[in-house]
């Protein structure tokens, strides 16, 4: 799901990131597809390495003070557009899916989301009560592949049961856009779960409130979602 970055990482990786989003909203609104979708690697790594690589530089002072002026940029650029824009499809596909600027400021938010915590610094919880794990083995998903669709979790309802020629688990439904009689991803997801003893100490490092799961690390270092409800996070 998620690797561990350094907090240079995250804001050199989010002030790229800031950068690229002017020029690729320009592009969609111009009907083009945006230049980094031309070889962007698996979960877009060969963009972030590159990223990094570019806006890691220089003191934290120096990064933090680019982040703020990146986002402030960006904001600049989004903020003063017509509401029509946001979601116009101007004819713009990557990987079988729709691409409008909402679209790609709804990732960025997320993304944001992803590193609050790393941006803050480690935080921890405590397991309170057991979590189990399913035996069905974990499902990875990747932008573009095409999933049959099942029912709704009646427990979280967030979730959609999908199946794929390599596995079946539970996924956010807002991850997914409905196509036919199935669903394309738009978002990379990962079910594998957590297995948590009661009392046990997670490092938590990304979080889906909206569906009700932290992604966490256990000290012998194994990685996966963790139901909130189980957690102890004061």
């Amino acid at each position: 799901m998620t690797t561990q970055w350094t907090a240079r990482e995250v804001i050199a990786h989010l002030i790229g990131w800031n950068r690229l989003y002017v020029g690729g909203c320009q592009a969609i609104l111009a009907g083009r597809v945006r230049a980094y979708y031309a070889d962007p690697g698996p979960n877009f790594g060969k963009i972030n390495a590159i990223l990094v690589a570019r806006h890691g530089r220089g003191d934290m002072d120096g990064l933090l003070a680019d982040l703020r002026a990146s986002a402030a940029d960006l904001a600049a650029y989004i903020g003063p557009l017509p509401q029509a824009p946001w979601a116009a499809d101007r004819g713009v596909r990557q990987g079988g899916r729709v691409l409008t600027v909402q679209r790609a400021v709804d990732a960025l938010i997320e993304d944001y989301g992803h590193h609050r915590v790393q941006m803050a610094g480690h935080r921890r919880a405590r397991a309170a009560v057991a979590h189990e794990i399913p035996a069905r083995a974990a499902l990875q998903l990747q932008i573009g592949e095409v999933v049959d669709l099942g029912e709704r979790d009646k427990e979280w309802p967030e979730f959609v049961f999908v199946t794929t020629t390599h596995g079946a688990g539970w996924v956010p439904a807002r991850h997914l856009r409905v196509s036919g009689s199935g669903a394309v991803v738009e978002v990379p997801y990962d079910t594998t779960e957590l297995a948590t003893r009661a009392g046990e100490v997670l490092d938590i490092l990304a979080e889906d409130r909206q569906s009700g799961w932290l992604w966490c690390r256990a000290a012998d270092g194994r990685e996966g979602w963790v139901p909130v409800r189980t957690l102890d996070e004061r």
